[in-house]
């Protein structure tokens, strides 16, 4: 049993790789197996088909998130620092993903993208709430919003680096768009006290990365 699941993981963590790369309807069975270093025949032993690999990685990438979100919460000092832990992590992910991934996830592969849909709109929705709320009263971020609104407002921004209008004409990675648009709602929630804060965060980004101005 055990090493059913060590070849499963395997073969998912190879084919999330490849898809991150080219998308996911340009990856074969075939590239993938080729990749592993095993025969495509050994892959259908553990998938019956290429849909219910992409379901397989889509349900780990998901549960690897919600890990982190929830490790984050721990840790975290107050709200802001807890979705300037999140927001790192989602960069990361999102400027080793081609555009065209989610997409083909949702054309080609409706059960797994609605996963995807489904954990947005219950799971990171009590997740982000639950922030706001905290930020709330601690004074970090407004009290005056329409809580409801805002935060579908945000789940819904989460879609938009992958636009086509976005990545194929404004000349940026959806990393960096998803990056500006994090901090355009950030900031538009925040209070004077949550201000600093955030911009005490991006110092230390940026001090990190060796990117901080003299």
């Amino acid at each position: 049993m055990e090493d059913l699941q060590d070849n499963k993981t395997r073969i998912a963590l190879k084919a999330l790789e490849l898809f991150m790369m080219y998308g996911i309807r340009r990856v074969s069975m075939d590239e993938i197996a080729v990749g592993l270093g095993m025969s495509k025949k050994t892959i259908y032993n553990y998938f019956k088909d290429k849909d219910e690999l992409v379901n397989q990685v889509v349900h780990s990438v998901l549960g690897k998130n919600h890990n982190a979100n929830k490790a984050g919460k721990k840790l975290a000092k107050n709200a802001v620092h807890e979705v300037f832990m999140v927001i790192g992590q989602t960069t990361e992910l999102f400027s080793r993903m081609n555009p065209l991934l989610m997409y083909d996830l949702k054309k080609y592969h409706p059960a797994a993208y609605k996963a995807f849909l489904d954990y947005k709109t219950k799971v990171l929705y009590v997740i982000l709430k639950n922030n706001i709320e905290w930020g709330i009263t601690d004074g970090l971020f407004r009290d005056d919003m329409n809580l409801e609104i805002i935060v579908r407002y945000r789940l819904e921004t989460v879609m938009v680096p992958f636009a086509p209008e976005i990545y194929r004409f404004a000349n940026v990675s959806i990393d960096k768009t998803y990056e500006e648009l994090f901090y355009l709602f950030l900031y538009g929630i925040s209070t004077p006290k949550g201000y600093q804060l955030i911009n005490k965060y991006r110092r230390e980004i940026l001090k990190n990365s060796g990117n901080e101005k003299k």
